[in-house]
């Protein structure tokens, strides 16, 4: 059932992380529930919007071509930076307007139901483990301490006890370790060949991937399409 809710039609089904290669099309129609994605070009968005949105996916495409994990979560994260603050600057109120890059990820997390953070926890279960287990030291400047620690509990928790609150708190800190793998990456020492950061850097990558490729759905059908169901994108009324 989780693994359903991740899944595309295109003549067939897909795995979310295959749609992006369908975003720009002009003949192909990717469908999500039932609902067509819409497209990333000039015919069926603004161009204001356009613009940020397609350099968003030319970097996710770009991840994708990528052989070695430092290349490909590197793209990914350019693109993903770039649709966050897309996100944020055309959701959010004026008060709010200078959130942190922590706050801004977080916050792109509401595009996401519980069901579908439930989907991307189960389905990626042993990435994070993998890296909740790796000895690699990933903390956050202020009150989120060790975040490895804390993600450690609430995965725990998660596996007992999957309700609401567990899946949301836990998909919170797995977004907080990303962009602390992403800290660590950029404002490291960092070793140019190192097989521990290599396989990490891929299961964050493939993590990163499912989560960004949704948002990214979901962004377009609930801001750019006309027959979005409420239970499909609530956060709309949550602004």
């Amino acid at each position: 059932m989780n693994s359903e809710i991740l899944n595309l039609k295109v003549e067939g089904l897909l795995d979310v992380e295959d749609a992006v290669e369908f975003m720009d099309s002009d003949t192909i129609k990717v469908m999500f529930r039932d609902i067509e994605i819409p497209k990333i070009n000039k015919d069926s968005i603004l161009v204001d919007y356009e613009y940020t949105l397609l350099k968003s996916l030319e970097w996710l495409k770009k991840a994708k071509q990528e052989a070695d994990g430092f290349n490909k979560f590197f793209s990914l994260w350019v693109g993903y930076n770039a649709f966050y603050n897309h996100y944020h600057f055309y959701t959010s109120t004026r008060r709010s307007q200078g959130s942190s890059e922590k706050n801004k990820i977080i916050q792109t997390a509401k595009l996401l139901t519980i069901s579908e953070k439930r989907a991307i926890l189960f389905k990626h279960l042993t990435n994070i483990e993998y890296i909740l287990k790796e000895n690699y030291t990933i903390k956050l400047r202020g009150k989120d301490g060790d975040v490895k620690q804390k993600l450690k509990e609430y995965i725990e928790k998660f596996r007992n006890d999957p309700n609401d609150d567990n899946i949301e708190i836990a998909f919170e800190f797995l977004l907080k370790l990303l962009y602390g793998i992403r800290n660590n990456l950029f404002h490291g020492k960092k070793l140019l060949s190192d097989y521990i950061q290599e396989k990490l850097l891929t299961k964050a990558y493939n993590i990163l991937l499912t989560i960004f490729s949704l948002m990214l759905i979901k962004y377009l059908i609930c801001y750019h399409s006309h027959n979005a169901p409420y239970e499909l994108c609530p956060f709309r009324t949550q602004r």
